[in-house]
């Protein structure tokens, strides 16, 4: 099962965002069945997308934290431990 996790911040291919909107995205995790998107220490997403779509984001510092959950002996397990390095995105006022 692969673990790793490829964060891309769509925006001019920076994480510095100079405006939004924008898109957080991941690699796709093997065996994953859903994910889950923490931003700041709170929940933001829950699926089984690989990418988080944001519109009128306001200017600040976001840390993101990516899990992962997977499927063992039929029973989904949601360990909490990051699939990747937690992200940090500034994005700039406008």
């Amino acid at each position: 099962m692969r673990r790793s996790c490829l964060w891309s911040w769509r925006r001019g291919g920076d994480r510095r965002a100079e405006s939004v909107p924008g898109w957080l995205s991941w690699a796709p995790v093997g065996g994953a069945v859903r994910y889950r998107l923490h931003e700041n220490g709170s929940l933001s997403h829950e699926g089984s997308e690989t990418f988080r779509e944001y519109v009128d984001k306001p200017p600040g510092t976001y840390t993101y934290v990516l899990t992962v959950c997977v499927l063992a002996f039929d029973i989904e397990a949601c360990p909490l431990r990051p699939a990747a390095p937690p992200l940090t995105v500034t994005v700039a006022a406008g």
